[in-house]
């Protein structure tokens, strides 16, 4: 199973299935259901020494936040980013929907980058 084959039985195009694989926050909520839909049913691990290839980047630590409104995250994640570029540490921000499941993106990151640990902003004490 490849990007190609999620985006033809999602019925999508391949820069939208990236785009939700990357958790780009421009996709519509709608085609990002269907496109993780298809991506469950499947169990698609997407190729991660192909997307480093790619980006010719490692990441570090992964940084979760949830939802994108509140300013004291964004005052958090620039002295938390600060701090570890300091020490020597790649880190990538996730921003998700104040509605999705922080868990389940945790997991799909981790089965993607790999990252050698994961910081959660704003999570729900449910899951």
């Amino acid at each position: 199973m490849t990007i190609k084959d999620i985006a033809k039985e999602s019925g999508y195009a391949i820069g939208t299935v990236s785009r939700v694989l990357n958790n780009n926050p421009s996709v519509s909520p709608a085609a990002r259901a269907k496109i993780l839909e298809v991506i469950k049913r499947y169990n698609y691990q997407p190729n991660s020494n192909a997307k480093h290839l790619k980006q010719q980047s490692s990441d570090g630590l992964a940084l979760i936040v949830k939802g994108t409104q509140n300013m004291l995250f964004v005052d958090i994640l620039e002295k938390m980013q600060a701090i570890l570029e300091e020490r020597g540490y790649v880190s990538t921000v996730y921003y998700i929907d104040e509605e999705a499941n922080e868990v389940a993106q945790a997991e799909l990151i981790c089965a993607e980058r790999k990252p050698y640990g994961i910081v959660f902003l704003g999570s729900n004490l449910e899951y």
